[in-house]
């Protein structure tokens, strides 16, 4: 598959010779199968590899979301590898999404909290000085009044 995402023969080398290949060939055939383009492809490759590199991803073990996180704040704040490049939030998000899709199609996203993790998220909600409430809370919008309340009811 690589080769047909990437035409430089080092390119494909990197991506073949990378860890995890077997799992990571296996998400990317599940996404061409969900209908995903080729630059879409070529960017969950990228990440794949960047994702490997800041989370010990070999020991076959769950990670919880706080644990992908600091993984992705590990990885966007490396050196800048790109003189155009601002503050890394984009990458982050990136970062993040394609990590979530693919460890969760391994089932390597874990559900509930483990004290670990609860750690970690305690150790954010403090450096963001959150209210202990709001760590564990879930983030639903409310509508917005007068707005649109579905899909459905836009125009």
């Amino acid at each position: 598959m690589f080769d047909q995402l990437f035409s430089g023969p080092r390119a494909v080398h990197r991506y073949l010779s990378g860890p995890l290949l077997e799992s990571r060939l296996q998400y990317l055939h599940h996404c061409r199968a969900q209908g995903a383009t080729t630059a879409t492809l070529r960017n969950i490759a990228f990440y794949q590899c960047a994702i490997s590199r800041s989370i010990d991803l070999q020991v076959p073990r769950t990670f919880c979301v706080e644990q992908i996180r600091a993984g992705a704040d590990r990885w966007t704040s490396r050196a800048p590898t790109h003189h155009a490049r601002k503050n890394g939030d984009a990458g982050k998000v990136a970062f993040m999404s394609v990590a979530m899709g693919w460890l969760s199609f391994l089932g390597r996203v874990e559900r509930a909290q483990t004290p670990e993790c609860r750690a970690l998220g305690s150790g954010l909600r403090t450096a963001l000085m959150l209210p202990p409430d709001l760590a564990n809370a879930s983030y639903r919008p409310e509508p917005r009044a007068g707005g649109p309340r579905s899909l459905e009811d836009r125009p």
